[in-house]
């Protein structure tokens, strides 16, 4: 700065040592002190101080000071000086203030407390003060003043010396403040770029350097030592394919200024990953419009480019599984806009409509479940949705969204309200018996609930269709439906309407009544002009079908309406059809039982005077049984004494004979005397098994679960004496329970095996088979040898009393056996049959009522 004027060598080289030393130091402290020292020095003070303004770092002000020549407890007891009369001109920066005795001023002790200088205070009596003012601004930095306890000590040199110091000082200041406050800037932007999780980077354009905080080499995965330090070396780690757009944002910023921004790259990492990176920086160009330096900050956004991917992806993947969902799922805010919607909303809702549930959801946080009815789709058909609305709530608790999921429940709707009208329809025609009455009934069900026009016509017995009923829905006009049939009935050998659909049960349809079709089913020119008039738009004949027959059809039209048929109303209005007609048939078959009923209880009246006879004759039947059942048992009688006694006298008296004369009789007279006996013995077996014969025809059955198996072994050890010393080879198979007589069984059995085991003797070895086979109710059992057999032509002899195909010389019986199994099968409700060949066997079979599984617990065997 230049020298001030009057100032001598000696001066300007205090001046320019003072400028110099003041220009190396960047403490303002250490500056304000030295030059309070070289001031108070140089005008020779007693003492000199330098009061200065700090300014805080929230931008508040207060004063400093600095001493020089006395120490700071001189000072330390008093109050910072304030702009009093003497020291305002400096603090308002007016100019220097020189006073050879300050006590002679009329400035001095004009202001409170003290009005002067206060007790203890150092004596000023010369006094110097020079106001220190920034450069440019004007802005009074503080103030140097000086003091002497003698007058005039101060010269016009010292207070022009002081006021080239004061110069000095403020630039001394400034410069101190101005490297104070870089290096603040620095140390802060220095923690900020260690603290941030960014990179930050510094590229002097000049030289190519670029220098990087901790946080980018981390992000690169390099230490300090590996790095080049300049800017193709950052650049060759930038993905190949990105490499084109970093440098051309680049380009634009230096060249023309354009932000630079790079919201995403992809940047190698030393492992040789490549991480997603974003970039932003800000040039700094010189006064030539050149770029000098250049800084920004990097920030590794892998993760989260990665978490946004997979939100994106599972965002995606939520919206196509609620996209495949054909219920409709949207959200919806408070003002009923929809926030979100799922492919099914999309497609179906139309509007935003607001329901009255949707308050409550926001206003009490509530889940509300309901059937809502809404106008969805072009066509704006009507249709009903099952609705369950959520709440979602923000961290606060407060309902900012309501979720909601709407099924389509038109379809079950609908079907359940078909239901509940074919359950009324059938509860209503079930009410009348009447066939009229029940028809009637179906008309008023149809009307207005399918049509606008309804008739029912009836086939009759001979094949004539007569019109039972017909409702609309204005009562007015069901006359003109009259007066319409009346002008045209039903032609029964029509190929359309209703004749048709009686013929062949199959509905008939028009879903649109064209003019065409009026004009080809309705030649009446008048007729024709009322039914246009009456805008007919769809109409169906649907028949009255039960059991296989068409008994009517039913009409319905729709006109004011505008209702089209379609198929779920004709499936429900054919199903209606078919009730009515089991209805009609109902009520015909009730009059069919009504009279059936009356002729039969006339039948009943013939009947039961049938049965008075009846029972007369079953009772002189039954008392002729009786005397019958008498005589047998006489006859019986007779045969068990009467008949025995000549038999027995025959045989006894042959004995006589035998004992008195045998040894004088000669072998014709012996063999005529056994003869004698064996034929009277013959006859007592004979007589004896006609009575056995007779008794079983009469002897009460006593039924019992019997098991054959055992039954069956023990007859054949019983018959063991019989085939003593033969070979017989025995086959029983598994033999089930029957329900008999176990004491009348057990003689079937033996007559059955006793005839296998004699009718095999000449068989050696001799095979006899045992077995049974189970139907739904019956056992079948058989005894089947290998034995002479029988011819087949003989085999209805087989059963009868003294029937046999065998002479007793050759096989010995009764001629009975067989018989009376035959008795014993039939009592038990049975059939007994056989087959065989000469020479190959017979096989001889019977039937018998299988055992309840019930009665297992009373299964009897007699061995």
């Amino acid at each position: 700065m230049p020298l001030p004027t009057s100032l001598g060598a000696s001066d300007a080289d205090v001046l320019l040592r003072i400028g110099a030393e003041l220009a190396r130091e960047p403490d303002v402290a250490r500056v304000v002190q030295r030059v309070t020292d070289e001031a108070t020095s140089a005008v020779r003070a007693q003492f000199g101080a330098f009061f200065y303004n700090v300014e805080g770092r929230r931008g508040e002000s207060y004063m400093l000071y600095a001493l020089s020549g006395v120490s700071r407890d001189a000072f330390e007891r008093f109050p910072m000086p304030r702009k009093t009369e003497i020291f305002a001109p400096t603090f308002d920066g007016v100019g220097p203030v020189r006073y050879d005795d300050v006590r002679k001023s009329p400035r001095f002790g004009r202001n409170a407390p003290y009005h002067g200088m206060p007790e203890g205070h150092l004596p000023v009596v010369s006094y110097l003060a020079v106001p220190v003012i920034a450069r440019g601004e004007g802005k009074v930095l503080g103030g140097l003043f000086f003091g002497h306890a003698e007058p005039g000590r101060f010269t016009e040199r010292d207070e022009r010396l002081c006021v080239a110091i004061a110069g000095h000082a403020s630039f001394a200041i400034e410069n101190a403040r101005l490297f104070e406050r870089l290096r603040r800037d620095e140390v802060k932007h220095r923690l900020v770029a260690e603290a941030s999780t960014d990179g930050m980077w510094l590229w002097d354009l000049r030289d190519d350097t670029v220098e990087w905080n901790d946080r980018l080499f981390d992000i690169m995965g390099v230490r300090r030592d590996e790095w080049r330090g300049d800017f193709q070396s950052w650049f060759e780690r930038v993905h190949p394919d990105d490499r084109a757009m970093m440098k051309h944002a680049l380009d634009e910023h230096l060249a023309r200024r354009a932000p630079y921004v790079v919201p995403r790259f992809r940047l190698r990492h030393a492992r040789g990953e490549y991480r997603v990176c974003t970039t932003r920086g800000q040039a700094e160009w010189d006064a030539n419009g050149e770029p000098i330096r250049m800084a920004g900050s990097f920030s590794d956004v892998t993760e989260v480019v990665r978490a946004q991917e997979a939100l994106e992806q599972s965002e995606h993947r939520y919206r196509q599984i609620l996209d495949s969902v054909r219920d409709m799922v949207f959200a919806k805010g408070p003002g009923s806009e929809l926030t979100y919607a799922n492919q099914a909303t999309r497609a179906h809702l139309v509007g935003e409509a607001d329901a009255p549930s949707d308050q409550l959801v926001f206003e009490e946080g509530a889940v509300v479940e309901e059937l809502e009815e809404a106008h969805v789709g072009k066509d704006g058909e009507r249709r009903y949705f099952h609705v369950v609305k959520s709440p979602i709530v923000d961290r606060g608790g407060r309902v900012v969204e309501l979720v909601a999921v709407a099924r389509d429940v038109t379809a079950k709707k609908r079907e359940d309200d078909d239901q509940r009208f074919l359950a009324e329809a059938s509860t209503l025609l079930a009410s009348s018996i009447d066939v009229d009455a029940t028809l009637s009934h179906v008309v008023r069900l149809a009307v207005p609930r399918f049509a606008d026009w309804c008739a029912v016509d009836l086939l009759e017995e001979d094949g004539t269709i007569r019109r039972i009923a017909v409702a609309h829905v204005d009562p007015a006009k069901v006359e003109l439906a009259h007066e319409l049939h009346r002008r045209v009935p039903h032609d029964p050998r029509a190929t359309k309407g209703v004749p048709q659909v009686i013929r062949t049960g199959v509905s008939e349809v028009h879903a649109e009544i064209s003019d065409a079709l009026l004009v080809a089913m309705v030649p009446d020119p008048e007729l024709l002009r009322i039914l246009r008039e009456l805008g007919l738009r769809s109409a169906m004949v649907v028949p009255l079908s039960a059991h296989g027959r068409t008994v009517g059809a039913l009409s319905m039209v729709s006109a004011e309406s505008q209702r089209v048929y379609d198929a779920r109303a004709i499936a429900l209005v054919e199903e209606l059809g078919r009730r009515a007609a089991v209805a009609v048939e109902n009520a015909r078959l009730y009059e069919s039982a009504r009279s059936a009923l009356e002729q039969r209880d006339a039948a009943l009246s013939a009947l039961q005077a049938l049965n008075a006879d009846l029972e007369s004759r079953v009772d002189q039947r039954t008392a002729a049984l009786a005397e019958a059942n008498r005589e047998l048992e006489s006859f019986s009688y007779t045969v068990s004494h009467d008949l025995r006694a000549p038999i027995r006298h025959i045989s006894g008296f042959a004995d006589l004979l035998r004992a008195h004369a045998g040894d004088r009789l000669d072998d014709k007279g012996q063999r005529w005397l056994r003869t004698i006996g064996e034929a009277s013995k013959q006859m007592g077996t004979l007589i004896d098994a006609l009575l056995a014969f007779s008794r079983m025809g009469r002897a009460e059955l006593a039924r019992e679960t019997v098991a054959l198996g055992p039954l069956v072994r023990g007859v054949v050890d019983e018959l063991a004496p019989d085939y003593e010393g033969r070979r017989i080879e025995w086959s029983i198979g598994a033999l089930p329970e029957v329900r008999a007589d176990a004491t009348m069984l057990r003689v079937v059995l033996t007559n059955l095996i006793s005839n296998a085991v004699k009718y095999t003797r000449t068989c050696d070895p001799a095979h006899i088979e045992i077995g049974a086979l189970e139907r739904a109710d019956e056992i079948e059992l058989f005894v089947r040898d290998d034995g002479v057999g029988f011819d087949m032509e003989y085999a209805h002899k087989l059963f009868g009393v003294f029937q046999r195909l065998h002479g007793v010389e050759e096989y010995e019986g009764t001629g009975i056996g067989l018989a009376t199994v035959r008795r014993i099968v039939e009592r038990h409700g049975g059939r007994a049959w056989a087959e065989g060949a000469p020479g190959r066997g017979a096989t001889f079979h019977l039937t018998l009522p299988s055992a309840p599984a019930s009665d297992a617990r009373t299964t009897r065997s007699r061995g």
